[in-house]
Parts: C-alpha cells; sequence; structure tokens
C-alpha cells in the first residue's frame, strides 16, 4: 500500500509499518486513517469558535469522538460511498479485534482471517 503524507509525525508511523507486527500495523493504520479522516470532516465544517466547537465535537465523548462515528459522518458528508463506508467499518472492526481480542495476533488467523 502506498501512503502520502507531508507530516513528520505520520511519516513516522507509516515508515515503520512494514517493521511492527501485525496487530501493531493494524492499530496503527487504522489510526492513521483516525486521524485523516478528523481532518478531512473538520475540512467540511466551520467553527466560529475558533476551533473550540469542533475539539468539544472530536473530543473521545463527543458526537464524533469515534471512529464509528466518524466513519458514518464521512459517508453523511459524501466524502465517500457506501462501498468505502463498508471498508473502512471493516477496518475499524480489524482494529478493534486485534486491539480487545487477545486471541487475535496475525491477519492470517482467526478471528481476524474471519
Amino acid at each position: 500500500m502506498v501512503w502520502i503524507s507531508s507530516e513528520h509525525s505520520e511519516l513516522v508511523a507509516i515508515d515503520d509499518l512494514d517493521r511492527l507486527d501485525d496487530r501493531s500495523a493494524a492499530i496503527v493504520a487504522a489510526s492513521l486513517l483516525d486521524a485523516r479522516l478528523e481532518r478531512t470532516i473538520r475540512a467540511r465544517l466551520s467553527d466560529d469558535e475558533g476551533g473550540k466547537l469542533l475539539d468539544e465535537i472530536f473530543r473521545d465523548e463527543g458526537g464524533l469522538g469515534s471512529f464509528a462515528s466518524k466513519i458514518k459522518f464521512g459517508q453523511a458528508l459524501s466524502i465517500y460511498g457506501v462501498e468505502a463506508r463498508r471498508d473502512l467499518d471493516a477496518i475499524r472492526r480489524i482494529r478493534n479485534d486485534f486491539a480487545h481480542n487477545i486471541s487475535a495476533t496475525e491477519f492470517s488467523k482467526a478471528p481476524i482471517n474471519d
């Protein structure tokens, strides 16, 4: 997969992906997608409070704090269609399996490959 970025922290994370185990790579890659989706959504919204309103909305307990809510909202904003949303949801589920299921260790083994 080809990643393009001009942000140093993203470039470092992207460079590390090939050297990480499956679990770590899935979590880092999903985090990169989550952050990029947030930036894209923020660019489409206005905030007349100097960024405070959007910061509140995107906090963990805010309306768009979770990756799942950002994925749904991104489709609602027509940033992408149904198929891309399904793909993003699959990535989110895989990330969650790796993060919360101790038996999920590799892409090629259950429950991830299911």
